[in-house]
């Protein structure tokens, strides 16, 4: 094995965050330089949660039995002077800690003293905040937040019922028009984009964030960036921005300021996505492209499962099958006339994808089509042919499925699984609905080869996240006698396997996520008989990279973490949260990496909501306000925009 010089451990050290003026100050310059109350002053400018406001804030200093300062520590007193409610301590630079126990004792002394409390029950910050009383200024970002929130149009608050309702809850207030909402709407973006700009800027760790495209009903495509971020112990995401494509991602980050945070950015596998990973790396310095990027898992395990299904979908496969080369004209005629029949329920009309992004559909559809071609002329050539009757019959199968909406969101509801298991579970009653004359379900009605190959297919979707599962349908290992529909699919969703998983190997981000783990480290790979050694230099090389002055190799050549240890500390977060003042560099590192995000689902949630906010009926609605509307829809009630008192004082300085 080769020489390893020997370890040098991390020496202790306060957290490296990247503050200005006083805040970037270590605790001994700060007390050494200012005073108890400009630490204080400059401290609580980037307060941004309403639970300060229930305390009044002294400095306290520390030192250890020898009378050596040790560190500076904030004192959180009631300002109401409730003698239950003992002082909250909190170490002036321990920043990512957050305010939960600053609510959850705030709520606490609320309750206690018999007044309206600013925290709801969980802890986090109210809906209203600290304006309790009724005030223009609240009305508008009530109204504003609740079109942005609830994806409502801006005529909804000025309509009679909505009127009605306002003079029974408070006789003689004038509710504003639906066109003054709006334009606060932009206001309030306008203004909330600079502090969330100073936030993100200024939290201690990475941001990582999700891409996707869509094209809304009036034809605009956009960009969703979806940001993530961890503060203290919780995780949080948020809408950070939808830029209309013809401005780019570089939009986004111009506007921010946050290149110098970003970390990794997930994507799915569309081949238009690398060309936005080699435009960002040319824009961000600190991006490395291909090993920044997190390619969406559930995207490939979506494809996998639509490869499988896809014989069973006659409008999935009808063109390249009926354009392969290694299908003979006659049998290409005939499994077109079986893709094309009227009776099979497969094709119902009602079983739309309409709503669907038309730029990832059709990329979607394309590696389908194309694996499937490819897998059919493979298992031909190896001897296992499907024949026209077989595959009329397999797809009368998939039409169970669509009645529950087949294909739609396989890896996160598995509706085919659900459909056919309950097809199965409900045979008799089925087979006697489908016999009934009057009830003109007979063309529903499956023979019994029918019922054999439902119950094969519902085994197997059960088993598609196996790999090795798939070799064993496809060679028909256990001589079960399957379909050869079955074993095609079986191999269409192993050519997708081996088309994009083999791509993560680009990225270093699952590998290192690994290593950080403290239960697993290096151990996990030697248990799975991967070569250790590439993967130890390639953790140490992107370690040194970040942290020059630090070394990894303690933390490597150490023996794992009992899980149980894990266990106690709530997680693998809370645990490298608690290392942060021993290990800064290290935990760091953790952190970054285990933070970042696994697939882009969220992205695509985001474009949810975007279809409920502009509709086919809503063609005058501006980019600019829709793009307003997404971002403090999803910035209410995060650390960004945390509840309706901050959004006031934005509305107020407008007024």
């Amino acid at each position: 094995p080769p020489i390893v010089a020997p370890a040098r451990l991390e020496p202790p050290g306060q957290r490296v965050v990247r503050r200005k003026g006083i805040n970037a100050l270590p605790d001994n310059e700060a007390v050494k330089n200012h005073s108890p109350q400009e630490i204080i002053d400059a401290a609580s400018a980037s307060w941004r949660s309403i639970a300060y406001g229930h305390y009044e804030v002294s400095l306290e200093q520390r030192f250890d039995h020898d009378g050596n300062f040790i560190k500076l520590v904030f004192v959180f007193h009631c300002k109401h002077k409730e003698p239950k409610h003992d002082p909250v301590m909190r170490d002036r630079l321990r920043t990512g800690d957050g305010t939960r126990n600053l609510l959850s004792t705030a709520r606490a002394c609320d309750n206690r003293r018999g007044v309206p409390s600013g925290v709801d029950p969980t802890g986090r910050v109210s809906i209203i905040g600290s304006d309790l009383e009724f005030s223009e200024a609240l009305h508008v970002a009530l109204l504003a937040i609740e079109c942005a929130r609830d994806h409502r149009p801006f005529s909804s608050v000025t309509s009679d019922l909505r009127q009605a309702e306002v003079q029974l809850l408070r006789p003689g207030t004038q509710l504003p028009t639906a066109a003054t909402i709006s334009n606060y709407v932009r206001r309030i973006y306008i203004g909330a984009s600079v502090d969330v700009a100073e936030y993100l800027q200024n939290i201690p760790g990475a941001l990582h964030l999700a891409v996707d495209g869509w094209t809304c009903p009036t034809s605009e495509s956009y960009l969703g960036v979806i940001v993530f971020w961890l503060e203290g112990r919780e995780m949080w995401r948020a809408i950070l921005e939808f830029i209309r494509q013809s401005y780019g991602i570089s939009h986004g980050r111009l506007q921010y300021g946050i290149e110098h945070k970003l970390r990794a950015i997930c994507l799915d596998n569309a081949s238009n996505n690398n060309t936005l990973v080699r435009q960002l790396g040319n824009l961000v310095p600190t991006f490395r492209g291909s090993p920044d990027r997190i390619r969406c898992v559930a995207h490939v395990l979506n494809l996998m499962a639509k490869a499988f299904m896809a014989l069973l979908d006659a409008s999935s496969t009808r063109a390249r099958i009926t354009a392969s080369d290694g299908v003979s004209s006659a049998e290409a005629a005939a499994l077109a006339a079986a893709s094309s029949d009227g009776d099979d329920p497969s094709n119902d009309p009602q079983d739309s994808t309409s709503d669907v992004d038309p730029d990832k559909l059709q990329h979607d559809t394309g590696v389908v089509q194309g694996v499937a071609a490819q897998a059919v002329e493979l298992m031909r050539e190896w001897g296992t042919a499907i024949s026209t009757s077989e595959l009329a019959s397999s797809r009368q199968i998939a039409g169970l499925a669509r009645r529950d909406e087949l294909f739609r969101e396989l890896v996160r509801k598995d509706p085919e699984l659900q459909a056919i298991a309950s097809h199965l579970h409900f045979k008799g009653p089925v087979q006697w609905l489908t016999g009934k004359d009057g009830l003109k379900l007979k063309k529903y009605a499956l023979t019994e080869h029918q019922w054999k190959l439902a119950h094969q297919l519902s085994e197997v979707l059960e088993l598609l996240a196996l790999r090795a599962r798939l070799f064993d349908i496809r060679d028909d290992v256990f001589k079960q006698d399957l379909s050869p529909v079955i074993r095609t699919g079986a191999e269409a969703a192993l050519l997708v396997f081996d088309k994009y998983i083999g791509n993560m190997g680009e990225s270093d981000f699952y590998t290192i996520a690994v290593v950080m783990c403290p239960d697993r480290k290096l151990k996990w790979f030697a248990d799975w008989n991967y070569a250790v050694e590439p993967i130890r230099t390639q953790v140490i090389a992107r370690f040194t990279e970040l942290f020059p002055e630090a070394s990894i190799h303690s933390y490597l050549e150490t023996p794992v973490v009992p899980p149980d240890v894990i266990r106690q500390c709530g997680g693998v977060i809370p645990y490298w949260n608690n290392q942060l003042d021993s290990r800064p560099r290290l935990a760091r590192m953790a952190l970054d990496y285990l933070t970042a995000p696994a697939s882009s689902v969220d992205a695509e949630r985001a474009f949810s909501s975007g279809r409920l906010m502009i509709n086919h009926l809503q063609h005058q609605m501006s980019s600019r306000t829709f793009q307003s509307q997404m971002a403090i829809g999803s910035w209410f009630g995060t650390p960004l925009l945390p509840n309706l008192s901050s959004v006031a004082s934005i509305v107020k300085s407008y007024m």
